[in-house]
């Protein structure tokens, strides 16, 4: 949670101290698995946009909270504004799961994962009565991503 930018983006991923910059080098002095070229540390993709982390992030709270301990109302802060950045970024094309090292692209497995993400909040609202002033945008936008997705 401390992470997550003030719009609600994330990063792909962060630092085991949670820094947001995990610069990617070549060694070249390093011989790759079965003499494969190109060792590497850190990771090209902590920049890449990859729409899909919303939904496997947003489906393992709600199980969490489904099964476990149920989110606490700053929690629930965060989720919102996690779920209004799906909202409104989910047409984006980016880099998916794939991490594709080029042009960001259109991505079916993205839009499914952001359905996942507004589904999951609509349910938080739903089944554990958490407000959202934002519920009608999300519904939309839930169906939008569905329509989408089947077309």
């Amino acid at each position: 949670w401390n992470t997550m930018d003030n719009n609600g983006a994330m990063r792909v991923m962060y630092s085991i101290n949670g820094e947001k910059e995990l610069p990617e080098q070549v060694l070249d002095h390093f011989e790759g698995y079965r003499k494969s070229p190109m060792v590497r540390i850190g990771n090209a993709a902590t920049d890449h946009l990859q729409l899909d982390i919303y939904g496997e992030l947003m489906d393992s709270l709600y199980l969490y909270s489904k099964y476990g301990t149920p989110i606490p109302y700053d929690q629930w802060l965060v989720v919102r504004k996690m779920v209004n950045y799906v909202c409104a970024n989910w047409m984006l094309p980016d880099m998916s799961i794939w991490e594709v090292r080029g042009i960001k692209q259109q991505f079916v497995y993205s839009k499914i994962m952001c359905w996942v993400a507004v589904d999951r909040g609509l349910r938080f609202i739903d089944k554990k009565g958490l407000p959202c002033p934002e519920r009608e945008v999300w519904v939309k936008t839930r169906d939008e991503i569905y329509f989408t997705v089947m077309e």
